[in-house]
């Protein structure tokens, strides 16, 4: 792709090469911004990007694995999720977002987690759950 722009002249932004395209995605940003604002579609976004790497930054603190408990909520959520089964239900819309967060919980944290759908889990869930 490089060699096919650099050929016919057209503006191009590298990445860093080998990166999987989730670790990728955070890069991807500050390049689309610059081959917009290189063609005038948007204005230049330099400092905003700025500002959100430090908000970044700040939170990446806040999350890191040396924060204490009381001020990093995901260790506060894992203490709450130990010995049990999360249920993530969601509407239809939002589904790919809760099967993401079932599909985290079993990666990362090697934890049993379902999820189902609204309203279709209301029904299912409590037939299951009650059994009569």
């Amino acid at each position: 792709m490089g060699k096919l722009c650099e050929r016919h002249r057209i503006p191009m932004v590298k990445l860093r090469a080998g990166l999987q395209p989730r670790a990728a995605l955070p890069l991807l940003f500050p390049a689309l911004t610059q081959i917009l604002s290189a063609f005038n579609v948007i204005e230049k976004m330099h400092s905003e990007i700025k500002e959100t790497v430090e908000e970044l930054r700040i939170h990446a603190q806040k999350l890191s694995p040396s924060a204490s408990l009381n001020i990093n909520p995901s260790k506060k959520l894992a203490v709450e999720l130990l010995d049990s089964v999360p249920s993530i239900y969601s509407l239809e819309r939002m589904s790919s977002v809760a099967r993401r967060m079932k599909d985290q919980l079993n990666e990362n944290s090697k934890i049993l987690a379902k999820f189902d759908l609204i309203p279709e889990s209301c029904h299912n869930e409590i037939e299951g759950t009650l059994g009569n």
